[in-house]
């Protein structure tokens, strides 16, 4: 389970995780550790069945270009992959702020897509 200065597991709600540790760089908006949502049938994170790999959903949570509230206390970020990927991930912070708990992520397309990119133009001074 977690111990002093560690994340506790999430309930069973959310199935099994994995750690994944990650590097601090100055300016960074991650969080220290990133957990992922095992899916039961393969036993690999579910961001392996949208072809995400856990470097781009780390890119888009360091620097996302929108962010905001979900379902049941989870946040969806939008963002882009510095190889130019557009990428929505769902994920649940730590109420300490210690780590996050990656539910899924999969590539923005059409409207959501549209939208994103126009929201983005707007933010430009």
């Amino acid at each position: 389970m977690g111990g002093p200065g560690r994340a506790p597991r999430p309930e069973s709600g959310y199935g099994r995780c994995r750690p994944h540790r990650r590097r601090r760089r100055a300016g960074s908006r991650c969080r220290e550790t990133l957990r992922f949502y095992i899916d039961p049938v393969t036993g690999e994170p579910h961001i392996y069945r949208h072809d995400v790999r856990e470097e781009e959903v780390e890119e888009v949570l360091r620097y996302p270009g929108d962010d905001f509230p979900g379902r049941n206390n989870s946040r969806i970020a939008l963002g882009q992959t510095e190889a130019g990927r557009h990428l929505q991930v769902v994920y649940v912070p730590d109420p300490e702020g210690y780590a996050v708990f990656v539910v899924t992520a999969y590539d923005l397309k059409g409207k959501a897509l549209m939208a994103f990119r126009r929201r983005k133009r707007r933010k430009r001074p």
